[in-house]
């Protein structure tokens, strides 16, 4: 009896340093993810070690738990999806300009994406990434806007998103970030909710001063479906005043972040002029995606992840004509479903779809299962549409607003309701 029991003494010690280390190693990844959220819109150098080391402590924690891999569920296979089209179109399209660039960015993608979802958070841990989001945010924006005064920056942008289509895309997500936890039941804390719309006031000068036809489009088509399903009426009712508010104060001032060139754009299709050589761009990268499609020889394996410029417009025959000149203006299809096309194949345009209608589909059964009333059900409504909508006519889905989709998708495939069981 005493030999069993000192030879289970060495083997409960080990059970118990293995329990101490998954737990600080569950600490880590939360802290880690959490300083992610944070620099992700602000930080260019940080953003990158960070996800290093979420990718380091997400195998480490997945050894010392000693967990089999296990099936991959839906979400899991979309994820892998992701990566095995975007792997497969490097290596078939290998040597060509931005190699590995791409299939890294899904990669990370799909690991970010992947470690949220399998993290298993509790409520008030979500809420505290969700806070990190749009606090980080609210920096940037603060920070955009000093630079801009300062002479430093023509437009508002966010410093290590830049471009100002993918800014006013990531301000327009993490604004839904910002309504879902102010709606959220489980934050009766009267300090939060006040913190929240101040935090949403800044958000949103921040988005109407980016000046973006398409994010401010799909901004308002996400609240449209949030105020439909959810009926939060009063809520909603005070968020659309402040956004009055908020734009009203952006376009009567004076125009120092050039914001007037929306109010123009606009005037510009209601009075029915002829088509801005911006729209018509637009529409020649259509058909270029499309015909290298066609015509190309590309449609298994693309042209290759973020390779889009080595399409050989000289090559192809439009009928009619493209009718602009697209030199030096190949960097994607200004959309992100046919970006996908043209850069990797039939296969990453199906990943991508299948993607879409995996959030769609977890957004569905949230409705049944009472999961609308979690503020992450309007979070992935947000980032959905937004990528969607303002996706279908400009960017692809890159770099950081994309990373912070794929995070927030994880984290809301994380809840029950989103697969089908009741909230």
């Amino acid at each position: 009896m005493s030999i069993a029991k000192g030879a289970g003494a060495p083997a409960a010690a080990l059970d118990d340093r293995r329990a101490r280390t998954a737990a600080l190693l569950d600490r880590t990844q939360f802290a880690l993810l959490g300083a992610l959220l944070f620099v992700l819109p602000i930080l260019e150098g940080p953003k990158n070690i960070l996800l290093v080391l979420l990718l380091v402590v997400g195998v480490a924690r997945w050894l010392v738990r000693g967990a089999p891999l296990g099936r991959p569920d839906g979400f899991e296979l979309v994820l892998l999806a992701l990566l095995a089209a975007s792997l497969f179109s490097t290596a078939m399209n290998w040597p060509f300009e931005n190699a590995g660039k791409g299939v890294k960015d899904v990669f990370f993608q799909a690991m970010a994406a992947g470690l949220a979802y399998r993290a298993g958070y509790a409520p008030r841990q979500l809420r505290t990434l969700g806070g990190l989001a749009v606090l980080g945010t609210v920096v940037g924006v603060i920070v955009g806007v000093v630079l801009v005064a300062l002479g430093r920056n023509v437009l508002l942008v966010l410093h290590s998103v830049g471009v100002a289509t993918h800014s006013a895309l990531y301000i327009a997500i993490v604004t839904m970030v910002a309504i879902g936890l102010f709606l959220d039941p489980g934050e009766p804390r009267k300090g939060v909710k006040w913190a929240l719309l101040a935090a949403l006031a800044v958000l949103l000068f921040g988005l109407a001063g980016t000046a973006s036809r398409g994010a401010m489009l799909a901004f308002g088509v996400a609240m449209l479906i949030q105020l439909v399903a959810t009926r939060h009426w009063r809520a909603v009712g005070t968020l659309a005043l402040l956004a009055c508010v908020v734009a009203a104060a952006v376009f009567t001032a004076p125009d120092v972040f050039q914001q007037r060139r929306l109010v123009e754009k606009i005037q510009h299709s209601l009075q029915g002029g002829p088509i801005s050589e911006s729209d018509r761009l637009r529409l020649a990268m259509w058909r270029i995606a499309i015909e290298q499609t066609r015509q190309g020889g590309t449609w298994l394996a693309g042209v290759g992840p973020r390779n889009y410029a080595s399409i050989d417009v000289e090559r192809l025959h439009f009928d009619p004509p493209l009718g602009v000149s697209t030199k030096g203006e190949l960097r994607h299809a200004h959309n992100l479903f046919l970006t996908k096309l043209a850069e990797e194949g039939v296969p990453g345009f199906a990943a991508l779809v299948a993607l879409f209608a995996a959030v769609i589909v977890a957004l569905g059964r949230g409705l049944r299962a009472g999961g609308e009333k979690d503020w992450l059900w309007t979070v992935i409504l947000g980032a959905m549409v937004i990528a969607g909508v303002a996706g279908f006519f400009n960017t692809p889905f890159y770099q950081e607003y994309a990373l912070l989709s794929m995070i927030l998708f994880g984290l809301a495939y994380s809840r029950g309701w989103a697969r089908g069981r009741r909230a």
